[in-house]
């Protein structure tokens, strides 16, 4: 794809939190600036109107393409207010971009709470699942990965001081002029910088240096190729979902000995409670409601957790054990543990049995604790016997080095 066929990709803009879907635009790259350059100035400056893009770009036959645009947070509920803790967050991402190489073309701006790092990339399609594994994972809890999961919007370039655009601050979306500025940078540093209002030549002049203008280079390929295995066997783990005991406490029930004011609405689904004001942001506008498997939802999608969308546009929301005081949260979530079967024995043992059921008929499936020498053993007998069996081992990556050096030096064929 040529830099004439990104300008035709297009991507969706809305001016404000609450505009809904049917005055969303959907604006090729290359009229994007010119489009939003129509924005008046005055009604920018005041909040009114405002910049807000999904991650997206899609080209004429309907592919998508994320664009790569991260917000980058501190783990944990507070990560929508303390600055300090995103700032660390902020650095340490940072230092894993460097490390990498991936810096090129990096900017970063301040939000107005949290770090938005921003790069005039798309993610071409043969890595899209290994950005997705990347994103969600749990080696990286500093990257709020739902504006990607959930294809919801960015406030990308905003003045906060008007109701159109979340929750009122006096404050904007600030582009650093170094990335490095982020390693020095303290609170009292970023209120300054965020505080007051941006003119839209200003913020037209950030956009455009972010739009996407390529895929990603080459040690972007190389990064997300770690995740490529990751990726795959994601798709084929299977969770199991203990039954719930009969005894769990109605949802009615702890709602009111947590305190909340309610009503409860019969609605087509069933029974539901509908709360005066939401437990997450606080506002009573989202018309917020518990359902009966406890799951706390919000009408306020970009602004409040629980609110958040799946890829269907249903509301997911919050689980109990997010809303709900600990105490209360476990006599809802009463869980039947599984028995405990397992067995111990020796090392030596555990080898012995490995060898006899390597030679056994049928299939059979062993499992044991780390370090007991299960991929050393299993591969000792495929090589040393060449029986036809299929031996399926899933060392750790550090393992897969050792395990084929072994092969290679043990094998009759190498």
């Amino acid at each position: 794809m040529n830099i004439g066929d990104f300008q035709l990709l297009t991507v969706e803009f809305k001016p404000g939190q609450y505009v809904k879907k049917p005055k969303w635009k959907s604006i090729p790259i290359a009229g994007l600036i010119p489009f939003c350059s129509q924005i008046k100035p005055k009604r920018f400056e005041a909040g009114v109107e405002a910049i807000w893009l999904k991650p997206t770009c899609t080209d004429s036959t309907g592919k998508c393409y994320p664009w790569l645009i991260l917000d980058v947070e501190a783990p944990g509920k507070d990560r929508h207010s303390n600055i300090a803790a995103n700032l660390e967050s902020g650095r340490e991402f940072l230092r894993i971009v460097c490390e990498h190489g991936l810096e090129i073309g990096l900017i970063i701006f301040l939000s107005g709470k949290g770090l938005r790092f921003c790069w005039p990339y798309l993610i071409s399609a043969d890595v899209q699942k290994a950005f997705s594994a990347w994103i969600t994972s749990s080696d990286y809890p500093m990257i709020d990965a739902s504006p990607h999961t959930k294809k919801a919007f960015y406030r990308m370039f905003a003045n906060r001081n008007h109701a159109n655009q979340g929750v009122v601050l006096n404050r904007h979306v600030q582009r650093l002029e170094n990335i490095n500025d982020l390693w020095f940078m303290d609170e009292s540093d970023y209120i300054s910088l965020v505080s007051g209002t941006i003119d839209l030549k200003t913020s037209l002049k950030w956009l455009d240096e972010i739009l996407p203008k390529a895929f990603i280079p080459e040690p972007w390929t190389a990064f997300l190729n770690e995740f490529k295995t990751r990726a795959a066997l994601g798709e084929t783990i299977y969770r199991p979902i203990f039954p719930l005991q009969k005894s769990r406490k109605p949802i009615a029930y702890l709602a009111e000995q947590a305190g909340l004011e309610f009503r409860s609405l019969q609605i087509s689904g069933g029974e539901i409670l509908q709360l005066k004001t939401c437990l997450v942001c606080g506002r009573s506008d989202g018309r917020p409601w518990i359902t009966q498997a406890g799951r706390l939802k919000c009408h306020h999608q970009n602004s409040c957790e629980a609110g958040q969308v799946n890829e269907m546009g249903n509301i997911v929301g919050l689980p109990a054990f997010d809303w709900l005081p600990g105490s209360l949260s476990d006599d809802f979530h009463s869980y039947e543990t599984p028995p405990d079967d397992s067995e111990r024995i020796t090392i030596q043992a555990a080898r012995d049995q490995l060898q006899a059921a390597f030679h056994a008929k049928g299939d059979t499936y062993i499992t044991l604790s780390p370090g007991a020498g299960k991929s050393h053993t299993v591969l000792m007998e495929v090589l040393a016997n060449e029986t036809g069996k299929v031996a399926i081992c899933t060392p750790e990556h550090k393992l897969n080095a050792e395990l084929l050096d072994l092969a290679k030096s043990r094998s009759k064929h190498p």
